[in-house]
């Protein structure tokens, strides 16, 4: 799943710019553009060995790492295991391109790598108890649109008519959430097995817009010196609680069925918009929200195991992503009338993996390979569906959209576009050393992200 492990992971999409402010400007300015459509949710579930299995791990977790892919299977352990992590992650976004031929993109990608699961977990009779911290999303990316066009997109206020004309941005997002758990696991006899992590989860958030004056139009102005509009400011952290549960049942001894439930912590950052920006009377502009919530979004699914030989083991995950409940956390704060243009979509993601087990001069290895779908899960563009969009020119005059803009909407969806389902191809290995150490190296590779991960496990 998409790391957002907050793409965050395409990538949180982000709406902050589409407050009034956003539409407060006059005919002829510059249609905003807003730098965070890059920005989405990404989940993926830790290790290498689950990560080159394509993410299908809900009816196994049965290593450290079970403590966020499903608790319940931290029963299998026999021993205390200490697991560590490193990932590095390759994001692609996307700005609109300097051209007024048509409507294009430009590509950017960023690369990351982080220290991203550390976990203890002590098995005793039939229980397990884990410690773990988890690097749910670190992101960080620097965003700098030149000014663009959109053709065939008029200003029907100009006698004569031009094109929309993209302002230039400066952007920076710095995302971090990490999480501080506790599980407990339990089995019940030889067919059952539950277990629940609660975990404490920090967000620290740092954002910042800013435009060149010329950027800004015709209807604003800066204080006296300064050279740059700061039209976003966020820095800011927060915890909350959040948890994890999961079962695994053993029907027979070749078939394990797991379910699971991850629960998204529900965070509070203070915004400021327009930090200091006037207006034509010099009245500053700046507008701040002291408590911007960012829900995680919550992530359930199931999953089927089948260890159809001693040397083979297949599996498959269907994940259900409430991606859709950020809608209204993200539109409250925009100007009322286009409320009901944006929204993000749930989505449903399908895991497929397996692990193929074979010694080498009497070292154990195992070679893997998975698939899975990622839907689009960020911002984007709906269409009017109420008929009620307009714009509003200082001081509250307002006009409906269609006497500013003969096709709001092409603007609109160029800048939030709805983008395809990105497919990944995952593979890897895992190797035993001295029967205590195993050493995991995964890669998981799609059209707009990329993952590299390698872990270690120690068997006390």
């Amino acid at each position: 799943m998409r790391h957002l492990c907050f793409r965050l992971m395409s990538a949180v999409g982000l709406i902050f710019l589409l407050m009034s402010t956003a539409f407060g400007q006059g005919p002829g300015d510059p249609l905003p553009t807003f730098p965070f459509s890059n920005f989405r949710f990404n989940f993926i579930n830790p290790g290498g060995r689950a990560t080159a299995m394509g993410q299908a791990f809900i009816a196994l977790g049965d290593d450290a790492t079970g403590s966020e892919t499903n608790p319940a299977g931290l029963t299998a352990l026999l021993t205390p295991q200490l697991f560590i992590e490193g990932r590095l992650v390759s994001n692609t976004f996307r700005t609109l391109a300097p051209t007024a031929e048509e409507i294009r993109y430009a590509e950017t990608t960023d690369h990351q790598f982080s220290p991203t699961f550390l976990s203890l977990v002590y098995p005793f009779r039939n229980w397990a108890v884990g410690f773990y911290r988890q690097e749910l999303a670190d992101y960080a990316i620097d965003i700098h649109q030149r000014q663009a066009t959109i053709p065939d997109v008029y200003n029907i206020l100009y006698p004569t008519p031009t094109p929309v004309v993209v302002q230039q941005f400066d952007s920076t997002i710095d995302f971090t959430l990490t999480n501080y758990g506790f599980s407990l696991a339990h089995r019940y006899g030889e067919r059952l097995n539950l277990g629940f992590s609660i975990r404490a989860s920090r967000l620290s958030f740092e954002a910042l817009e800013v435009q060149p004056t010329e950027a800004l139009g015709a209807f604003y102005r800066l204080p006296e010196g300064d050279t740059e509009a700061v039209q976003l400011r966020i820095r800011d952290d927060d915890w909350d609680i959040s948890w994890v549960a999961g079962l695994i049942v053993k029907p027979l001894d070749w078939l394990k069925i797991g379910a699971v439930y991850r629960s998204g912590s529900r965070h509070e950052v203070r915004a400021v918009f327009k930090e200091n920006i006037l207006d034509l009377q010099q009245q500053p502009l700046r507008e701040e929200i002291p408590a911007f919530q960012i829900k995680i979004p919550d992530r359930y699914g199931v999953g089927v195991g089948l260890t159809p030989t001693d040397d083979l083991t297949l599996t498959f995950d269907v994940v259900r992503i409430e991606y859709g409940d950020l809608t209204p956390q993200f539109i409250g704060y925009i100007q009322q009338e286009f409320q009901d243009d944006y929204e993000f979509m749930h989505g449903w993601e399908i895991h497929l993996g397996g692990e193929y087990a074979l010694y080498i001069r009497d070292v154990p290895v195992f070679l893997r390979v998975g698939f899975y779908s990622d839907p689009d899960n960020s911002l984007h563009f709906i269409g009017d569906r109420a008929g009620n969009d307009v714009f509003t020119l200082p001081p509250n005059v307002v006009i409906p959209i269609n006497e500013v803009f003969n096709d709001f909407p092409r603007a609109q969806a160029a800048l939030f576009p709805e983008n395809d389902t990105d497919y990944h191809a995952t593979f890897g290995l895992g190797m035993i050393f001295r029967n205590h150490f195993l050493l995991d190296l995964a890669a998981d590779l799609s059209r707009e992200t990329d993952y590299w991960a390698i872990s270690f496990l120690y068997n006390f």
